[in-house]
Formats: structure tokens, sequence, C-alpha cells
């Protein structure tokens, strides 16, 4: 069964939670709950685009092209600039390395979300919206103007496998 439990009247677009009682929603602000969802409180006043968690280290992104990062459940944040005009949805495979869509291109880092090098340029025909990889090496993103690229070796070759899909996809 599911039990509806509304922090208020606006709608999270995504969630997730660490452990059975401590959770986080992105939305108009970033909400946290300690007891399994029945009460939120805020705990980032700044507009939430995504969140993921690997244990206690934590990432989320906003709307201008900024990434924050927890290393304690997020308690306290440090923002980091991507390099683009916008941050939108990310994947990290571990502390250090995750990829992020910025500004319709996609951006690397290695060390936690600190620096972040271009990996995509705006002339492929298409903008790039999420992301997602399931080791260092093995990725696929997707986006507007019905495309799907893939890399095998982390991003620096990128190849599109598909630009016969409808116009916009998200992982």
């Amino acid at each position: 069964n599911w039990v509806r439990y509304k922090p208020d009247n606006s709608a999270g677009s995504k969630i997730f939670f660490i452990n059975e009682n401590t959770g986080f929603i992105a939305k108009a602000t970033l909400l946290k709950s300690t007891n399994g969802g029945l009460n939120w409180f805020n705990s980032l006043s700044n507009q939430a685009a995504d969140i993921q968690f690997l244990g206690q280290t934590g990432f989320m992104t906003q709307q201008n092209g900024f990434i924050y990062k927890t290393t304690d459940e997020g308690l306290t944040w440090n923002s980091y600039y991507t390099g683009g005009t916008s941050a939108g949805t990310f994947y990290f495979v571990n502390v250090n390395t995750g990829w992020v869509c910025s500004g319709g291109n996609i951006r690397k880092t290695t060390n936690g979300g600190v620096n972040w090098q271009l990996q995509t340029a705006t002339a492929l025909p298409l903008t790039i919206s999420s992301v997602y990889f399931s080791n260092e090496s093995f990725g696929y993103a997707c986006g507007g103007y019905g495309g799907i690229i893939r890399t095998t070796n982390g991003g620096i070759g990128i190849n599109q496998l598909s630009s016969e899909i409808p116009q916009e996809f998200k992982l």
C-alpha cells in the first residue's frame, strides 16, 4: 500500500532516500525528512533540480549552473560552478566521478564536483537533458530533438545512437 505524505501544495521533481528515515525532495527548495517522510523541512533554500546520494555524500543541482555537495547527509552544503549557464540532471558513479547536463552539454568531474570539463559541444544535433552512467566508462545521455548518445570510455568519445526517437527523453 502507498501512504500519501504531502509536505505542501507544490510537487517535487526528484526524491532520494539515504535510508528508511532520511530523505530529500528536490523542488522549489530542497526538503529533508528525518522521520521517513512524515515531516519535511528546508535543507537548502535554493531551487533544486536533481539530487543523488552515495552514502553520506550527496549532490544537488539547480538551474543556475551550480552543483551543491554535502558530506554530512545534508547538514551543510558547498557550491561548485559547473561551467555552464544551468545545471540540471546529473549522475555520479562514486563520490569523485560524475557527469552533469549543463547548458545543453555534458560536463564531467573527477574530483567530487570541484572542477568540471566540457565533454560535448552544442554542435551535436540534440540538447542534452538527462545522463546516466553504469560505471566510469559506460554511459548514455538523451534530450530534446529526439536523440540518444552513448560513450564507452567515460565521455572522451561520444557516439550518437539514434535521432529517430520522440521529441524528448529523460532517464
